[in-house]
């Protein structure tokens, strides 16, 4: 007597195997896309926050840069470069009163930060910035460049940090 099985319908081992070694497949490819994905969103973020930084900076100081020397009596200076050959310039600024210095502070090498002093009142202003070079390029024009670098060691590297120098030429108005 033969026995007839009417719902033989399933899965053979083999058909099995193929199916866990390609959704296995599928889910590594998934997972190293999404991976590859965040690590360029982390980077991206990095850069954004850093060019935010640079451009603020840069920003900052050729506002006070327009506006030195005014209401300021003749006798006091309305703008002083303190050139170092070894590192970052000072900047000081003399307007409304106020004596105003950027200077970059890298005693923490990892974490470099621009200081504005205002009326010996230092504050961090802005941190990433590591570097600050100011140029007379004539007696009523001045040229500021500014080195902004990524909080973290760049990853594709893993060697150095991101930077980037901006530049501004600013007339002095107030002479």
């Amino acid at each position: 007597m033969k026995l007839k099985l009417k719902n033989n319908a399933g899965f053979t081992l083999v058909e099995l195997l193929i199916a866990s070694v390609l959704a296995s497949l599928i889910t590594f490819i998934a997972m190293d896309a999404y991976l590859t994905q965040n690590e360029q969103l982390i980077v991206q973020e990095q850069v954004s926050d850093m060019q935010q930084r640079g451009r603020a900076t840069m920003d900052e100081i050729a506002f006070n840069l327009r506006q030195c020397g005014f209401n300021t009596p003749d006798s006091v200076a309305a703008c002083v470069i303190g050139e170092n050959p070894n590192g970052p310039d000072t900047l000081t600024i003399n307007h409304h009163g106020d004596d105003i210095v950027y200077y970059v502070d890298d005693s923490d090498s990892l974490n470099p930060v621009l200081i504005k002093d205002v009326n010996d009142n230092p504050q961090t202003y802005a941190d990433g910035i590591e570097d600050l070079t100011i140029t007379a390029i004539s007696t009523d024009l001045v040229q500021v460049d500014v080195t902004a670098r990524s909080t973290s060691v760049d990853e594709s590297t893993a060697k150095d940090y991101r930077r980037r120098t901006y530049s501004m030429r600013v007339k002095l108005r107030n002479l």
